[in-house]
């Protein structure tokens, strides 16, 4: 039994993701995982928004994973584009 199945509350199911999105180092499943956790923040900042059962801390934390989530998985990208010389 994983911990997202005993825990599956929605502030602990965005958690998990992004848990498991930033020790990822397999290139493709980091992806993967990267947009899986973008998707389960944005759900539960729509939930929010709608007055289900937050607070402004979680929004802040939401906010503060949203933005490294976004900050890997753009310099991962760069770090696959080719090097170009520039003269």
């Amino acid at each position: 039994m994983s911990l997202l199945q005993i825990n599956t509350s929605p502030a602990s199911q965005w958690q998990q993701a992004f848990s498991e999105a930033i020790v990822e180092l397999e290139p493709q499943k980091f992806v993967q995982k990267i947009n899986s956790a973008l998707d389960a923040i944005d759900w539960r900042l729509l939930e929010l928004r709608d007055g289900v059962d937050g607070n402004s801390e979680e929004i802040l934390r939401l906010s503060d994973a949203r933005r490294t989530l976004v900050f890997l998985r753009d310099s991962e990208a760069k770090l696959d584009m080719p090097s170009r010389n520039y003269k």
